[in-house]
């Protein structure tokens, strides 16, 4: 025989208000939540592997597993995004006027991360400032797609992990001083434009990367039109003058229809 059990309310109450917070604070939202169907609705739209995280979950230590994307509601500051060893990729997903914030010589916006994959897109104008991604030990490739520009130098530098970067290049400063020094394994860079990506200095190679004098030979991708203007280019003639060195067409190869992550281009 069933017997009835006596509620407290007010503790119901407040057990069903830590819930609710809880669900709110995971799902990135201040909603107020209807039981039931408010609360599962809430947790249905919470992606699985933990994607949809707001910037400032991540800035206060959140740290989700798996395809992460995040939707930046505001720059990404220095020291931004460090370490993060559960993530097996992340992709950021800029609106129109959100940066990475300009930094000093010793900040960092994306740091030390152990991340496969990481992908910037941008809508509108979203601007890479100094040192936006570096010192990435892991193995991982870089895609910036989208209305992307980059403002100074050492945006990538120090990434000894970085195998390989596909950029979207649209205007701005296009490679400065120092970008990809200390890239260790750095030798795939794709350059997707219909006008030749200025390339401030050869020094921007150095040190470590393969696309230095004297590296073991890094392979340049441009569309098949500007094949012959890249190797006359201020700076990269001298890098593609390097006999480890090559250039390639996009056309024909496997980045014609898909971007280095594997991600198919639409």
């Amino acid at each position: 025989m069933a017997v009835d059990k006596l509620v407290d309310s007010t503790q119901l109450d407040a057990d069903l208000a830590s819930i609710a917070n809880a669900i709110r604070t995971k799902g990135g939202t201040s909603a107020q939540l209807a039981f039931p169907a408010g609360f599962v609705s809430a947790v249905e739209a919470i992606e699985t592997g933990g994607g949809g995280a707001t910037l400032k979950q991540e800035l206060l230590g959140y740290t989700p597993q798996g395809d992460v994307t995040y939707i930046p509601d505001a720059n990404i500051p220095q020291y931004g995004i460090c370490g993060k060893r559960g993530m097996t990729s992340l992709t950021l997903d800029f609106s129109d006027g959100h940066n990475f914030a300009s930094s000093s010589s010793n900040g960092y916006n994306i740091y030390r991360c152990y991340i496969p994959k990481i992908t910037i897109i941008g809508h509108g104008t979203v601007t890479l400032y100094a040192y936006g991604v570096t010192d990435c030990p892991s193995a991982f490739i870089l895609v910036c797609r989208g209305d992307i520009k980059k403002y100074s130098a050492n945006v990538f530098r120090g990434n000894s992990g970085l195998t390989t970067l596909d950029y979207t290049y649209t205007s701005g400063n296009g490679i400065g001083s120092n970008d990809f020094y200390a890239d260790s394994s750095f030798g795939t860079l794709i350059i997707r434009s219909s006008t030749i990506m200025p390339l401030a200095n050869v020094n921007a190679f150095s040190n470590a990367t393969k696309f230095r004098s004297g590296g073991a030979g890094g392979t340049l991708y441009v569309p098949q039109s500007l094949v012959e203007g890249y190797k006359a280019a201020t700076n990269w003639s001298t890098i593609l003058g390097y006999s480890t060195n090559s250039i390639l067409p996009i056309e024909g190869s496997i980045y014609e229809t898909q971007y280095a992550d594997g991600t198919p281009i639409a």
